[in-house]
């Protein structure tokens, strides 16, 4: 399966190698060779730039001008570029020698000794000859040291501080330009280089000269391209974090994708050319080499985590491990000395790479077996890892040319913001298609409810007028239209509950419809039944005063409740209520012999206290006695509880 998918892949790559390895076919008299470099046959119209490659004369251990050249025999020859300052242990002072005049060579005789085996400075000299008319310049790639360009005696290019003290030594970052000295038909090159720290201080790619206004819009238009790499990558990072933030229930992995692109960043900015220096005028070497070595371990961790979230199951879980163990071990780049990255930088690289080609397999081979869609994402993935092993090659010296990194960079993170589009606008369309049908739905079953909901309302509403009814039977009596006994005690409780701090009278009156059973053996139920209701319309007429209740009790009986009622008053209202019923005369309107009038008397029993002594049930109890002494006594009356209580007092006073 991942043959034939990379059937064509390989074939791209050999093309791209091929393309980067170096040529000199044709160019054999453009080398220089016995450290000089001839220029008569070179056609700047055609060929604008031209690699200082060839053999330079090498005196290491030496730093020298033009002055000095001449008193030195001449040595041999080196190629350059190439890594020949490997510093692996210095002394414990280093003198401060001057870097020219007799000075220097005084200096080196007498240090002599004590900086024989120590390759930590050096001097190439490359003589040009018969150069062209054209303005010319230089382009001198990043060496990872110290260095100091002279054209003859003009100093027209330097590097960080160049110094054989320590401490008076600084290596710098970034690759540089400099025009020559114009109306020059030759001239000698001598490149003064230090290195301190380590790092082979040889660049990756070899120094050029070329057409003035060439080298500088090359030069430009490779530090832009740097420049927006790195905000493309800034943007990326802003908005893949925001996204993140923005959907995080629903995006697993845009965090890491966020990571990787703040790592582009950081390692573009301190990788080649000087863009790093438009915000900090002199950043510290030491921190950018660090931060482009942590960036560097950042990509493919990143990268495989990304994979895993989005796409679940096509990273085995020993990788993902690995990967997360990864984001926390590079911090100790942080904390080693400068020595010890020089030495791991190398091999870092290509385990990075050799990660990356190995997390891109698994996920091709997981993402084909499972038939995922991925076919634009594993062609940007491809498109990265060409990119960043042709640097890797670029940096072993193996191939020529320029980075391709960055362009792998933007193509990778473009593209994914493209597809992470593309799946979004997809997705909504398919919501939206999902909205549509749901509204169809929605409609349809909202005609349903409708009519299913006119359907309960009406048996609602029926319910509801049912359960009035059965309220209104719970609460009133039937024939009367009073309250009931049981509601009449909560009312009045309520009434009595609601003033009991307040010294007010509270009065009861019980009240029983005289010869009841007679009336409806002689007259019949309909007539007992008109008695009640004509009772019951004058007992409500005058509970319509605030503060008032009536009721029915059992049978024939019936109940009055008053706030700010007096016994005295109760009296009064009691007689006014027995005289109106004697009086109020009762019509047979049911009868055959239409027209006959009877009348019916009451007796009434009442009992009052003031509310903070109110007891319903006693007030009840009291004029339920009252009722019955009432009764005894003749009927038709008005009896009081307390009027019992004298009447009895009496009695027992006479028994005494």
């Amino acid at each position: 399966m991942l043959r034939s998918h990379f059937g064509y892949i390989h074939w791209i790559c050999i093309l791209l190698l091929c393309y980067s390895l170096p040529s000199t076919a044709g160019h054999d008299d453009l080398v220089a060779k016995n450290g000089v470099l001839d220029l008569r046959a070179w056609q700047v119209d055609q060929q604008p730039e031209l690699p200082l490659s060839g053999d330079w004369l090498f005196y290491p251990q030496q730093l020298l001008d033009l002055v000095l050249l001449p008193s030195i025999p001449i040595p041999e020859t080196t190629i350059f570029p190439q890594g020949l300052l490997n510093c692996s242990q210095l002394p414990s002072t280093l003198p401060n020698l001057s870097l020219t005049g007799v000075h220097l060579r005084k200096q080196v005789d007498t240090e002599k000794t004590t900086l024989s085996n120590i390759d930590c400075y050096v001097t190439y000299v490359l003589e040009v000859r018969n150069l062209p008319n054209q303005p010319l310049a230089v382009f001198i790639p990043e060496m990872n040291t110290s260095f100091r360009l002279y054209w003859n005696s003009w100093l027209i290019a330097k590097g960080g501080d160049l110094s054989l003290d320590t401490s008076l030594y600084k290596p710098y970052t970034g690759h540089q330009w400099a025009l020559l000295p114009s109306n020059h038909k030759q001239g000698v090159l001598i490149l003064q280089v230090a290195n301190f720290e380590g790092f082979p201080p040889a660049p990756i790619r070899p120094m050029l000269i070329g057409e003035a206004n060439h080298i500088q819009q090359s030069f430009a238009r490779s530090e832009l391209q740097q420049a927006l790499t790195a905000a493309i990558a800034a943007i990326a990072a802003i908005l893949l974090i925001l996204q993140q933030v923005a959907r995080r229930r629903y995006e697993k992995g845009l965090w890491s994708l966020g990571v990787f692109s703040l790592a582009v960043m950081f390692y573009t900015l301190t990788e080649g050319y000087t863009v790093f220096n438009w915000f900090l005028e002199a950043p510290q070497w030491e921190w950018v080499v660090r931060l482009n070595f942590y960036a560097l371990c950042l990509f493919v961790p990143t990268i495989g985590l990304w994979l895993e979230k989005t796409f679940a199951g096509t990273i085995p879980l020993r990788l993902k491990q690995w990967f997360i163990l990864q984001f926390i071990l590079p911090l100790a780049i942080f904390l080693l000395p400068v020595s010890v990255l020089s030495k791991i930088e190398t091999p870092l690289m290509l385990f990075n790479l050799a990660l990356g080609i190995i997390t891109a397999s698994f996920f091709i081979y997981f993402s084909r077996k499972k038939a995922l869609k991925t076919g634009p994402l594993i062609f940007s993935l491809l498109v990265f890892l060409i990119a960043a092993t042709h640097d890797v090659l670029l940096y072993q010296q193996i191939v020529s040319g320029d980075d391709w990194l960055y362009l792998g960079f933007v193509i990778f993170i473009v593209s994914q913001i493209f597809i992470t589009a593309v799946q979004r606008a997809r997705q909504h369309a398919d919501i939206e298609q999902l909205n549509h049908r749901l509204q169809v739905s929605q409609d349809r079953l909202s005609l349903r409810v409708d009519m299913r909901t006119r359907k309960l309302q009406q048996k609602v509403d029926e319910l509801e007028k049912l359960n009035n009814e059965l309220q209104q039977l719970a609460r009133y009596d039937r024939l009367t239209g009073l309250l009931r006994h049981t509601v009449f005690l909560e009312h009045c409780q309520q009434q009595v509950a609601a003033i009991v701090l307040n010294s007010r009278p509270v009065s009861v009156i019980q009240l029983d419809i005289d010869r009841f059973k007679q009336i409806s053996a002689q007259f019949g139920h309909v007539a007992s039944d008109q008695v009640m209701k004509d009772v019951a319309q004058l007992l409500q007429q005058w509970a319509q005063h605030d503060g008032r209740l009536s009721c029915r009790m059992e049978g024939e009986s019936f109940a009055l409740f008053a706030l700010d009622l007096s016994h005295n008053d109760a009296l009064k209202e009691a007689e006014w209520l027995r005289i109106r019923i004697a009086q109020r005369a009762v019509v047979l309107h049911n009868r055959l012999d239409a027209g006959d009038v009877f009348h019916v008397t009451a007796s009434f029993g009442l009992s009052s206290c003031q509310a903070d002594e109110a007891n319903i049930h006693k007030l009840l109890s009291e004029a339920d006695i009252a009722l019955n002494r009432a009764k005894a006594w003749g009927r038709n009356c008005v009896v009081s509880y307390a009027q019992v209580l004298e009447r009895q007092q009496d009695i027992d006073y006479s028994l005494d």
